[in-house]
């Protein structure tokens, strides 16, 4: 087994703050032993910060929650306080024809937009979408039930935040 860690980045994050901070995410305890996950934050002082970005595979955070850092502040250690928002992520894996691979992502793409609601990739294949506090996702609902048997979707806090 190697010992090399896989950083899942935010090349393009929601908001980037300035300043900026970023710090990591252990992903052992989501079941990504070998992977952190690079989290964009804006500081606040008192030691707290706001996440900027849409977390790909942490579970039990969203852009806007507050989160406290480790001693050297370099991993997020926990979550302070939740703005309510929620977190929708689709994933269409590799096995999918690309034809039908294709069309699927403009429709994602296309309900994003119309419902302007803000996103990041990881690659080509897997979307985080920010549903805001009183906001919904029946816009693209549509879209995901569309999505059957094509995609893969999940809601990132069906898991609570864990450090590790």
């Amino acid at each position: 087994m190697s010992s090399q860690v896989r950083f899942i980045v935010h090349g393009e994050p929601a908001n980037r703050p300035d300043p900026a901070h970023i710090a990591m995410v252990d992903l052992a305890p989501f079941g990504f032993r070998g992977q952190m996950e690079q989290i964009w934050l804006r500081p606040l002082g008192d030691d707290q910060y706001e996440v900027c970005c849409l977390p790909f595979r942490v579970y039990g955070l969203a852009m806007g929650d507050i989160v406290s850092l480790d001693a050297d502040a370099r991993r997020v250690n926990g979550v302070v306080r939740s703005c309510g928002n929620r977190l929708f992520r689709i994933f269409f894996p590799p096995s999918i024809p690309t034809d039908r691979f294709h069309a699927a992502k403009e429709s994602v793409i296309t309900a994003i937009r119309d419902a302007g609601l803000k996103v990041e990739w990881s690659g080509d294949r897997h979307v985080a979408i920010d549903i805001p506090l009183g906001g919904s996702v029946a816009p693209g609902w549509e879209v995901v039930r569309e999505l059957e048997g094509i995609a893969v979707w999940e809601w990132s806090d069906v898991e609570e935040f864990r450090a590790r």
